[in-house]
């Protein structure tokens, strides 16, 4: 099973990123300030099947903390240029605790599961 973690460059900050698994991505956010790695069962299970990706949100783990402003906006900004970078292109399976429910119509193309 193929596993990655990395430094990937978006809004000129570096963001960690972890992708393991290979198939149709699957791209997992996280809470607000939740590291990556509480999501450790649900990526093994799902990395079966998909390529998962996770990233750790500015100032967290690895990742850079950046000059923007945050706000809600911004992971949707952040998303937008990573995905192209990770050579995603295609419509992507999108996860996420509750809080993030708020960020999925501003991001596209984008399924949401049901």
């Amino acid at each position: 099973m193929k596993e990655q973690i990395r430094s990937v460059k978006v809004r000129s900050a570096a963001m960690e990123v972890w992708e393991m698994g290979e198939g149709s991505p699957v791209i997992i956010l996280t809470g607000m300030n939740s590291p990556i790695w509480e999501w450790h069962a649900v990526v093994h299970a799902l990395s079966v099947q998909h390529r998962v990706i996770l990233f750790h949100r500015p100032g967290l783990g690895k990742s850079e903390l950046g000059e923007g402003i945050r706000r809600t906006g911004a992971l949707s900004e952040e998303l937008a240029e990573l995905l192209p970078l990770l050579s995603v292109h295609e419509p992507v399976m999108l996860s996420s605790d509750i809080l993030m429910e708020a960020y999925v119509p501003s991001i596209s193309p984008v399924r949401t599961p049901s």
